[in-house]
């Protein structure tokens, strides 16, 4: 879980994770991660979030390549009030 308080309006806030998973699928406000026959769901506790998936590439053309690595991301917006609460939710498939 995270809490942020005193932010300015409009701020972004962004939780990201790396993942190795082969496959990664949206699956109704949840993201899916899969590699051979272990899956892991993740969801975010606010409606609002909106999962993206990016390749890990750093930002600079010196940084450390992250070959096979994927970012899953989601970012939120600050509401008038300055403060966000939210947890990351993972659970194993079969």
């Amino acid at each position: 879980s995270d809490s942020f308080a005193g932010l300015a309006p409009g701020a972004v806030v962004k939780w990201q994770m790396m993942t190795r998973a082969k496959e990664i699928r949206n699956d109704g406000g949840s993201l899916v991660l899969k590699d051979g026959d272990i899956a892991l769901r993740m969801r975010a506790t606010l409606p609002e979030a909106v999962w993206s998936v990016d390749p890990a590439e750093g930002a600079k053309p010196l940084d450390s390549p992250n070959d096979g690595v994927q970012a899953v991301s989601f970012s939120v917006v600050a509401p008038d009030s300055g403060d966000i609460g939210y947890s990351v939710m993972f659970e194993l498939e079969k």
